[in-house]
């Protein structure tokens, strides 16, 4: 049996029938509240591996939740992409719990849609979040409607994991809709949720026949079977290639040529996930590489980022150096990673502190999003230092910093010691280190995108979540001046590592 947090229960069970005694199985794990279930035949000897001798269990719950928005649809999709949820505590504090995107047939889409629309209103006000920032596409309506969602389990921001749409409870009251927090320890605020640009839609939609989805697609030069298979709620694998087309000219000069790991959701975001760096089966447009030992696949262009789409792999995450001198970088990168607690106002600081902090070695540097909570601040190099001097400079600066300002960071990535400070994270500077590269997206909700900045929109009005896989091609396009202009052209070498016997203030 396997547990939600990582922890493992092995239970061997001797005596039951391969297949009458499954249903038992797997109602046992539930009641003993774990994620599912991992059995293999007693008459089958060990092997490693996938096969017929192993079968994998998992646990599903149901429950009825509030529906207090919706996403706007992706791709071929009409109505809406995901209705988001939420329920009421003991207390009547209404909480968030994620998103549904899967169960719905094209007649649902449309009808709820319109419900939804008759129902539009301002965003909730003390909405109580744990976890990742809201979607800022939201449309909000008011807490009328309660739907019935199967899942698989809670994430350990209270979020539902896999859930899936069963319909709606037309017999049961919203305000019936009372449970016990699904994890009482994570740290949950009120927030003040924007309604999305433009108000809420008109009332009245006109909704045009889908069309018909086949298995295959091409895009460019790369066949994507399934296009249709969700990566995110809403948004399908042909989006993800589509999108890749779209901001290609800006994403591919920090993506193609250099070396990379990724990480594949072949079932979408809620569903199992790997970080690979070599593999078999890969796209033609992919291939791999080696260096000092070290791993990595490669593309060389667009058709190298549909290929990343056809096989599911949502984050591309590059060397700090090409694949042509894999051995010497040619930038570094500081990410700004907050702790509980931290408002991302704090974050923005701490960007322009290590920017001016680099300045005064001499390093100019440039600002992007991470798709997350943070930031990244980095430095483009002349490919001259090896990563046996540049890992020990990034650990020098981030220490000093750390050293002489405790209370607001930190170097080392123990997760007890990060309240209320900011991690300097300078391990994403080793041979075979990797970091999210720009304009890439998360394999979080919300499909946010890691997107580069000018350190003039770096500033108190900031806000990360408006960078999404929808919203990041627009920009593109309305952009007078490419946010790192002169990024490439920046001659810079390593300087002496930061003195260590400044003064702690």
């Amino acid at each position: 049996m396997w547990l939600d947090h990582g922890k493992a229960r092995l239970v061997t069970l001797r005596g039951l029938d391969w297949t009458d005694r499954l249903p038992a199985v797997a109602r046992g794990a539930a009641h003993l509240d774990v994620e599912g279930t991992v059995c293999k035949r007693l008459d089958a000897p060990y092997s490693s591996g996938r096969g017929h001798d192993w079968l994998k269990l998992k646990c599903q719950q149901r429950e009825e939740f509030i529906v207090l928005g919706w996403t706007p649809p992706a791709g071929s999709r009409s109505g809406h992409g995901s209705l988001h949820l939420g329920f009421y505590d003991q207390q009547a504090g209404l909480h968030y719990v994620g998103g549904v995107g899967t169960g719905f047939s094209g007649n649902e889409l449309t009808q709820l849609r319109e419900r939804l629309n008759r129902l539009a209103a301002p965003a909730p006000k003390d909405l109580l979040v744990a976890g990742d920032p809201l979607d800022p596409s939201i449309h909000w309506v008011r807490p009328k409607l309660v739907a019935e969602v199967q899942y698989a389990g809670w994430s350990g921001a209270g979020r539902v994991r896999q859930a899936v749409y069963l319909g709606l409870r037309e017999d049961k009251p919203a305000k019936e809709v009372v449970r016990e927090l699904p994890d009482a320890d994570a740290e949950r605020g009120p927030v003040a949720p924007r309604t999305p640009a433009g108000g809420p839609p008109a009332t009245r939609i006109v909704t045009a026949r889908a069309p018909k989805r086949e298995g295959r697609s091409m895009i460019g030069n790369v066949t994507l079977t399934h296009p249709d298979r969700e990566l995110w709620p809403g948004i399908t694998k042909r989006d993800l290639a589509e999108y890749w087309q779209a901001v290609a000219e800006a994403a591919l000069p920090g993506i193609a040529g250099r070396p990379l790991a990724v990480v594949r959701c072949p079932d979408g975001i809620d569903g199992e996930r790997f970080f690979q760096k070599h593999g078999q089966g890969m796209p033609p447009q992919i291939h791999q590489g080696e260096a000092d030992g070290q791993p990595y696949l490669a593309i060389d262009g667009v058709d190298g980022l549909v290929a990343m789409a056809q096989m599911a792999a949502i984050e591309l995450h590059p060397w700090g150096a090409t694949e042509a001198d894999p051995l010497h970088p040619d930038r570094i990168v500081f990410d700004l990673d907050p702790g509980e607690g931290v408002p991302f106002e704090e974050v923005v600081k701490s960007a322009r502190e290590v920017r001016d902090r680099l300045a005064a070695l001499g390093l100019t540097t440039f600002c992007r999003t991470t798709g997350g909570k943070g930031l990244h601040v980095v430095a483009p190099l002349t490919p001259k230092a090896g990563w046996d001097e540049v890992k020990p400079f990034c650990r020098d600066f981030a220490e000093t910093i750390s050293r002489e300002h405790p209370d607001r960071y930190l170097s080392t990535v123990k997760k007890a010691d990060r309240k209320g400070r900011i991690l300097v994270d300078w391990l994403r500077n080793g041979l075979g280190a990797t970091a999210i590269s720009s304009y890439c997206p998360r394999a979080r909700p919300g499909a946010a995108v890691a997107t580069p900045l000018s350190w003039d929109e770096v500033g108190a009005k900031l806000d990360p979540g408006v960078f999404t896989l929808q919203s990041v091609p627009r920009r593109l396009q309305r952009l007078q001046k490419d946010p790192w202009a002169g990024f490439t052209a920046t001659p810079q070498e390593l300087p002496a590592a930061e003195p260590k016997s400044r003064k702690t203030r």
